[in-house]
């Protein structure tokens, strides 16, 4: 029985039970030694879905005002202020290109009305401010006593004396939140690259009110990327919550444009998170306009070659069409550059047909529909074999086959 290679084996049971695997792949020919380099990598992705109008649409590309769908095969740009949620959907991909991700950090933090802190800072001002009225009858008790007669009420004084009261349980009270908030950091320490936190809650002192998260991490890119955007998605827990009721939380941003090797810092703080809230866990994704990137932190990654990623994507191609009776459909969009320069004008704008075995390979080139007639240009041969196609299903089983291959997809000029 046949089997691919050991990389792509690896690769495929991330995705079916190994049961289906076999029987997939029986139908299989031998894929031979695996070619070197590896050039692409197989991960688990994250789709960005925008729900809107009863619907969710794939997100095409971030600017830095908006998200942009495509509705009815047009471009539609979606204002921030318009976007109320971004659904993510896990799926394995393939690509050709990565990223690297340093020094990813994530940590809970406060916005500035919920910082214990500031309250503390607050209480202490006003406390201060009362200072004097506080102190006066301690001072000169018939002095003061004189000259609150002449210009307070009994009652007037009774009041100011409850607003000392007030403001010394308020700064006794973030005195309370900073010590738990310190004994917190010193037990609990920060997150870093995907590790897990529970908050720990002294004995006898409250839980910290963390009602915002802070990201920092710097991204290097292997290649030019045009429209370049990342999204950061963690699994929070509200405040009381098991550890097994989680809900995800996504940030979207875009980037400008980045060179091929540039590295490019990254900081975010965001609050708006509910108060109180725990951090189970947290990942990036980077993306390129549609095409979402790799990178060194992706989960499930697994290194292919040219050969293992046609034939991952083959086996993905008869598990998702299972029992349907399909022609051959073309897996390369068009001839690479250089093969296309060795053919002439009167070539590239020529109809042929080509033999599609089961493996998605071209076995045969012919000038006519019946596959009789074998072009007289060997160069054209060559360059003809060179195209991968999805190979055709009779009941979901792959097939040889006869394909058409138009000039659109010699010369996509």
């Amino acid at each position: 029985m046949n089997r691919p290679t050991a990389p792509i084996c690896r690769a495929l049971r991330l995705a079916y039970p190994v049961a289906a695997l076999l029987a997939i792949t029986a139908a299989l020919p031998a894929a031979g030694p695996a070619p070197a380099p590896d050039t692409h990598v197989l991960f688990m992705g994250a789709d960005l879905l925008l729900p809107m109008d009863k619907q969710a649409y794939p997100v095409e590309a971030v600017t830095v005002n908006a998200l942009i769908i495509k509705v009815d095969g047009q471009p539609v740009e979606v204002s921030y202020l318009r976007v109320a949620d971004v659904n993510i959907k896990e799926s394995l991909k393939i690509t050709r290109a990565s990223v690297g991700i340093q020094g990813l950090k994530a940590e809970q933090a406060y916005t500035q009305g919920a910082d214990p802190f500031t309250q503390m800072n607050n209480a202490e001002g006003l406390v201060s401010a009362q200072g004097a009225m506080a102190d006066l009858p301690r001072t000169n008790a018939a002095t003061a006593a004189a000259d609150i007669q002449a210009t307070e009420s009994i009652r007037d004084l009774v009041e100011r004396a409850r607003v000392v009261q007030e403001v010394e349980q308020a700064l006794n009270q973030a005195n309370v939140s900073r010590a738990a908030a310190s004994n917190v950091t010193s037990q609990a320490g920060s997150l870093s690259d995907g590790a897990r936190l529970d908050t720990v809650t002294p004995s006898g002192a409250l839980a910290p009110m963390y009602d915002a998260i802070r990201v920092y991490f710097t991204v290097t890119a292997d290649k030019k990327l045009e429209q370049p955007y990342y999204a950061v998605l963690a699994q929070i827990r509200d405040r009381g919550a098991k550890p097994g009721q989680v809900r995800k939380w996504a940030y979207v941003k875009a980037l400008e444009p980045m060179s091929a090797g540039e590295a490019r810092k990254v900081v975010i703080y965001r609050g708006g998170l509910p108060p109180g809230y725990h951090l189970d866990s947290y990942e990036v994704h980077f993306y390129d306009g549609p095409e979402e990137l790799a990178t060194n932190l992706s989960r499930k990654r697994v290194p292919l070659s040219d050969d293992e990623a046609r034939q991952y994507r083959i086996v993905e191609y008869i598990g998702a069409n299972k029992g349907r009776t399909l022609p051959a459909a073309p897996m390369t969009a068009a001839l690479p550059g250089e093969v296309r320069g060795q053919l002439s004008p009167a070539q590239l704008a020529g109809t042929y047909y080509v033999k599609v075995a089961k493996s998605g390979e071209v076995t045969g080139v012919f000038q006519d529909a019946a596959g009789q007639q074998p072009p007289s240009d060997a160069t054209l041969e060559s360059a003809l074999k060179t195209l991968r196609f999805k190979p055709a299903l009779e009941a979901g089983k792959p097939v040889e086959a006869l394909a058409e291959v138009k000039p659109a997809w010699l010369d996509p000029r």
